[in-house]
């Protein structure tokens, strides 16, 4: 069967698509599959996942051209692992990124307050305790505290 450009594109496009699934699918099942403790448990698991991924990879295949695989099926899929593997790490150093800048301008923010709000506030805390505590006779003290707890 003869496809036109058009139909090439969408069908190289598809299969980066699903080689791209495909690793992400391999990823998602060796994080769901370390998650089991026993581990016979573990490989009827991960065959069960694997056995639902080969008749999706059927269903694509067959639905996409009717069963016939071109020669550079493979390929694309590889292509599509690269791609996945690629786009994985970056979001990942990416993610560390924001992570570490979150955590800078958090540290940045704390010691802001340390340095203007916290002592201007405990000021005045600590004078309003003082005038409460010269106030008040200890056996007053003592019994709020008592009550307080």
């Amino acid at each position: 069967m003869i496809y036109t450009v058009n139909e090439e594109f969408r069908i190289i496009i598809l299969l980066i698509a699903f080689g791209t699934y495909i690793f992400f699918m391999s990823d998602f099942i060796n994080a769901f599959s370390n998650k089991i403790k026993r581990k016979l448990l573990r490989y009827i698991v991960s065959i069960i996942l694997w056995f639902i991924q080969i008749y999706i990879s059927y269903i694509f295949v067959y639905k996409m051209q009717d069963g016939y695989m071109p020669l550079y099926f493979i390929l694309f899929i590889v292509v599509g692992q690269i791609l996945y593997l690629f786009i994985r790490n970056q979001s990942l150093f990416i993610l560390k990124r924001i992570i570490n800048m979150f955590y800078y301008l958090l540290d940045k923010l704390v010691n802001l307050i340390k340095e203007t709000i916290l002592p201007k506030y405990l000021s005045i805390v600590i004078k309003y305790n003082k005038k409460r505590i010269k106030d008040k006779k200890i056996k007053d003290i003592i019994t709020d505290a008592k009550n307080d707890n």
